[in-house]
């Protein structure tokens, strides 16, 4: 934590180490955005007597390619500039880099996933165009003397298998200096996890109802709109959480606040209670223990032990 404060994040190592999310510096240059501090030209502004004809906010994949269909349809002699607040553009699709045991590890920032595109779709169309050709992407197999550990090819397919190699990671917020890593947590019902009991009995029951539930999960309401559905939309999912889950606010606040912020820039106590049938893995259907500062999927789960 200390390489980039409890807001940013341990950010590993290499060149994107300092381009991970939204960053501190990030953050405080919106909040000045917002307080009005740029609304007058700056005076540390320099005039470098360039024109240019278009101007992109952002360097990810959007704003890139942007800048590239305007460079081809806009016609010669036109400028482009591409504005970027990170050290390093490319929005989600960059990511970061971890020494393990003298073993330099890699993993995903915000990209999920790559999706294959279909034969002759625009995208196909759109890579060829720029001179990727996706089908040389290969997944990289096994080599190491020791045994294999299955890994996830995206930080939600591991949450439908979790083996017993998979784990969670408890840090300062939990009074642990150094860190505790838990493998196989479900399988250990949580036993050795740093948590009051009644918070790891209602962590246990509520895996082992979850992971009864079938996919895509049965709409509590016949439509929405209807009674049914209203009612959830009265209340926050915090209490649907608590009657129809079993959890004590603690526990929810504890370990389902970090995800639902992540995925809605709001907590369980202030979400509609309509976001519990929304389908998404970002309500209730996962955890995260959340560490002192920043806390992303790749920080809070681990598929290597």
């Amino acid at each position: 934590m200390a390489q980039g404060g409890e807001w940013t994040g341990y950010g590993g190592v290499g060149d994107y180490r300092n381009s991970n999310g939204n960053t501190a510096a990030v953050m405080n240059e919106a909040h000045r955005i917002r307080d009005h501090v740029f609304d007058d030209p700056s005076a540390e502004a320099v005039d470098t007597g360039e024109t240019f004809d278009c101007v992109v906010v952002g360097g990810g994949i959007s704003g890139l390619a942007a800048a590239l269909f305007f460079h081809r349809q806009a016609g010669p002699g036109l400028k482009c500039l591409v504005l970027e607040n990170h050290p390093v553009f490319g929005g989600e699709a960059k990511r970061n880099e971890f020494m393990v045991d003298g073993h330099r590890l890699f993993a995903q920032q915000g990209s999920t996933h790559f999706q294959i595109p279909f034969p002759h779709s625009y995208l196909e169309r759109f890579y060829e165009s720029i001179g990727m050709d996706y089908r040389q992407f290969k997944y990289q197999s096994w080599g190491g003397s020791e045994r294999e550990i299955p890994l996830s090819r995206s930080p939600y397919q591991m949450l439908s298998i979790e083996p017993a190699t998979y784990g969670f990671y408890f840090g300062a917020k939990f009074r642990q200096q150094p860190g505790l890593w838990l493998v196989d947590p479900w399988g250990r019902k949580l036993e050795g996890a740093p948590l009051p009991s009644e918070m790891r009995r209602e962590l246990v029951k509520w895996h082992e109802a979850e992971s009864k539930n079938t996919w895509p999960p049965k709409l509590p309401f016949a439509y929405p709109g209807d009674e049914v559905s209203r009612r959830y939309d009265s209340q926050t999912l915090e209490q649907v959480m608590m009657q129809e889950d079993g959890l004590s606010q603690e526990t929810i606040r504890t370990f389902f606040a970090q995800e639902t912020a992540g995925g809605f820039g709001l907590g369980p106590d202030a979400l509609s209670g309509y976001c519990s049938s929304s389908g998404t893995p970002s309500t209730r259907s996962t955890i995260h223990p959340p560490q002192a500062g920043r806390c992303s999927p790749a920080a809070t789960r681990a598929w290597r032990a």
